[in-house]
């Protein structure tokens, strides 16, 4: 559990997450994310998790879900997020895909890519899926500032 916590200025010198976990259970609550040179939350390896009250501000990449994992989100603010806001996709080939649930969200058009196989869901809508070459995006723009 983590809660009350802020995350500022992470990854300059070396390129980084503010929250980074793998096959754990993580319940966040009441955090602020601030200039954050990767993914503000990173969520992968059949990892489950709920994040509530969360303002993410200036980051490349708001949360990702990945590689098994389901995650929960409710009043999430992301503002200045550089490429995408959320994303769900399947990393390494022994995971399955992610599932995402994102409810009040401070959008109501949030940035979302989805991939193929994974299950996203926005305020009860299912998010449409599209095909990502994940290899290639984490050659190319997901790659660490570093």
């Amino acid at each position: 559990s983590i809660s009350n916590v802020e995350f500022l200025n992470i990854g300059r010198q070396s390129g980084a997450d503010a929250i980074d976990i793998s096959r754990t259970t993580l319940d966040a609550k009441d955090l602020k994310i601030q200039n954050v040179t990767d993914k503000g939350i990173s969520v992968g390896e059949a990892s489950k998790g709920l994040l509530d009250n969360v303002k993410i501000n200036n980051t490349m990449v708001g949360i990702v879900v990945k590689d098994s994992s389901e995650v929960a989100t409710k009043n999430i603010d992301l503002s200045s997020v550089g490429l995408v806001d959320y994303m769900a996709y399947n990393k390494k080939q022994h995971y399955g895909a992610a599932k995402l649930k994102i409810t009040e969200d401070n959008k109501n058009a949030a940035r979302i890519i989805a991939e193929h196989g994974s299950i996203v869901y926005l305020n009860e809508e299912l998010v449409p899926t599209r095909d990502v070459n994940v290899e290639k995006m984490y050659n190319s723009f997901m790659k660490s500032v570093k």
